[in-house]
């Protein structure tokens, strides 16, 4: 801590009763320890950290309630982001998405389920499609939302 490079401390004193004077007394020589006694201040130990922490930033069975329905309608805006680049590169010719959050066990599990309407040429697919390198996209778009939720994405192509 800073105070360990002090050796000298100047106390101020406000005296409210004399129209909030302030009088420096003399400098003490204190030690760290001495003055967080004086002070009524104890060491943090790691139960009073671990508490801190918790309050900030959550345990991590505590269970942070969503605005389902946006979320809902962000993930979808997220894959409709990446579907629509394979639309726009003629490797689909339609798509559908529907997604669902549920809660099991005090964790968020979205269920997605993603129809590829598959571009063709004289009834044959023109090109096709690596459902893996999709999934990978979406999840790593996905990752960026600031939720614990497990994602179970299934991609159906017609």
């Amino acid at each position: 801590m800073f105070l360990k490079n002090y050796e000298y401390i100047i106390i101020y004193d406000v005296d409210k009763s004399k129209g909030n004077d302030i009088r420096i007394s003399d400098s003490i020589n204190v030690s760290r320890e001495e003055l967080l006694k004086k002070l009524g201040i104890s060491d943090p130990d790691e139960e009073l950290i671990n508490s801190i922490l918790n309050s900030a930033f959550g345990d991590e069975d505590t269970f942070i309630e969503i605005d389902i329905g946006s979320v809902e309608k962000d993930i979808e805006n997220r894959i409709d982001i990446i579907l629509n680049v394979l639309k726009n590169q003629d490797l689909i010719e339609d798509y559908t998405i529907k997604t669902k959050i549920d809660v099991k066990n005090k964790k968020y599990v979205c269920l997605i389920n993603i129809v590829l309407i598959q571009k063709k040429i004289f009834g044959m697919i023109s090109k096709s499609l690596n459902v893996d390198s999709i999934k990978k996209d979406i999840l790593n778009s996905l990752d960026e939302i600031p939720y614990d939720i497990k994602y179970d994405i299934c991609i159906k192509t017609y």
